[in-house]
């Protein structure tokens, strides 16, 4: 699955007006601010070619010891566990303090 319009989704994700960027390109004045605080450490022309580059090689570095398996893994969440959240525990540490959270199905 591919994202058909990236730049209308992030503008609308962030608050923007994504009907202003079929008007020629042009930046509407209420989003000015947006693209500056976005774009303030500078932007990458290739950033996704970049990124998937970068995660290729991570993921590669990540996999050396695992090459063989006898049965089929999957490889991307096997790389990234130790950076993954166990969303029950996570949800258990906000209510013990006190946050209202939102109902979750039962942990396995």
């Amino acid at each position: 699955m591919t994202d058909v319009n990236p730049l209308a989704d992030a503008v609308v994700a962030l608050g923007g007006n994504s009907a202003a960027l079929n008007a020629g390109g042009a930046i509407p004045s209420n989003d000015g601010a947006l693209v500056t605080a976005s774009s303030r450490y500078g932007v990458e022309p290739n950033v996704r070619a970049s990124l998937a580059a970068e995660d290729a090689t991570f993921r590669k570095r990540e996999n050396r010891t695992a090459r063989f398996k006898l049965f089929p893994v999957d490889r991307y969440a096997e790389a990234y566990k130790k950076q993954s959240l166990n969303p029950f525990s996570v949800n258990s540490v906000f209510r013990n303090h006190g946050y209202a959270t939102p109902s979750a199905p039962p942990a396995e």
